[in-house]
């Protein structure tokens, strides 16, 4: 009999110790994968952004027709695609002109990036500066996007956004759809409603927390109309 209770005491020893030493490592297991999502999401957004002002410096190369190189601007931005990942067309612009939508990644030429969360990156664009907008791209630029707690950069003007939504909130259905809320969150921030889901914004860099969770897991990179300009993007296309 005492060899039994030595036994089961041996065994309940070794489960005590099993325990403590998941515990002790499940801290550092999680604080490397948040590392890593983090990681995952800056290095996608950053070659979004990088495509997309490639993108706005190379279309109006692209054009070999005179009448549409007359209404076109370098320096544009293409239009969200508003088609849900199981859509033939997804990835490409919409033609209806959507200022929020899904990162148009067959127009950009990239791969279909997923932030760490494996979900497609979503996107915003001020209404001057989609392509085939209307009025001049020139300075100062006072119609950009709002971006917060704080500006990106002091006295600059954000032109547009691509977001990481991150993994599902509590309450946000997800099915493919094209509806930005199941997707994109919102806060109050100092009396000030922001709201990644919506057209023109404003738009919250997240993940922003509400007491002891978490309200907005949104990452986002904000492109800025001098990061456009100071590359000599945004001028007139030249009819061949």
């Amino acid at each position: 009999m005492s060899r039994l209770r030595g036994a089961a005491l041996l065994l309940l020893l070794m489960a005590l110790l099993l325990a403590t030493t998941t515990l002790w490592l499940h801290g550092p297991l999680r604080s490397h994968a948040a590392r890593r999502a983090i990681e995952h999401d800056s290095a996608v957004l950053a070659q979004a952004k990088s495509a997309l002002l490639a993108w706005a410096a190379l279309h109006c190369a692209a054009i070999d027709d005179a009448a549409e190189a007359a209404r076109v601007r370098s320096g544009e931005l293409p239009v969200p695609d508003r088609h849900g990942p199981g859509h033939p067309g997804f990835g490409v612009q919409d033609a209806n002109g959507a200022s929020l939508g899904r990162l148009p990644w067959r127009t950009l030429g990239l791969p279909p990036l997923r932030d760490a969360s494996g979900e497609p990156l979503w996107y915003a664009v001020a209404d001057r500066y989609r392509d085939n907008g209307t009025g001049p791209l020139a300075e100062p630029c006072t119609d950009g996007l709002v971006v917060g707690p704080a500006p990106p950069v002091a006295g600059d003007c954000v032109i547009a956004v691509v977001l990481a939504p991150g993994a599902p909130l509590p309450g946000q259905q997800r099915d493919e759809a094209a509806d930005a809320s199941a997707y994109l969150e919102s806060a109050v921030v100092d009396g000030r409603r922001f709201d990644n889901a919506a057209r023109q914004g404003p738009f919250l860099a997240g993940p922003w927390p509400a007491g002891d969770a978490i309200q907005v897991n949104d990452r986002l990179v904000a492109l800025s109309w001098r990061e456009l300009a100071q590359s000599g993007l945004a001028q007139p296309c030249s009819a061949p």
